[in-house]
C-alpha cells in the first residue's frame, strides 16, 4: 500500500475529517486531499511526523518502512499526553488510577 492509502485509510478509521487533519498539520484541507490521492508524493519530514502523530502510526510505518503495529494499552494511553515522555512505571501508575477511577464508578 503506498503512503497517500495509508494516510487516507488511517484518516478514515479514525473518523478524521480533511479540514481536521489539515488544521492539525498547519495546512488546508485540499492539501490533504492532495496527499491522499497521491498529487503530493513528496512530503517534508516534519510533515510525514506530524501526519503519523495524527494517525497514530509511526513516521516509518507511513514510509513503507515498517508494518504497522497494534499500539499496545499503555502505549495508546501515552499518545494523548501529547510530547510528555513517560517512564514504564509513569505508565503503570496512570494506569492504575485510571482503573480505580473506573471501579468507584459500578
Amino acid at each position: 500500500m503506498e503512503m497517500n492509502e495509508k494516510i487516507k485509510q488511517k484518516r478514515e478509521e479514525l473518523g478524521l475529517t480533511l479540514q481536521e487533519v489539515g488544521e492539525y498539520l498547519g495546512v488546508s484541507k485540499a492539501t490533504v486531499q492532495r496527499y491522499e490521492s497521491g498529487e503530493i508524493k513528496n512530503l517534508k519530514l516534519d510533515s510525514i511526523e506530524k501526519l503519523a502523530e495524527i494517525l497514530k502510526v509511526s513516521p516509518a510505518y507511513l514510509m513503507g518502512w515498517e508494518e504497522q503495529r497494534k499500539l499496545n494499552k499503555l502505549e495508546t494511553l501515552a499518545a494523548h499526553f501529547d510530547g510528555d515522555d513517560f517512564t514504564k512505571d509513569d505508565l503503570d501508575d496512570i494506569e492504575n488510577f485510571i482503573n480505580y477511577i473506573k471501579s468507584k464508578k459500578k
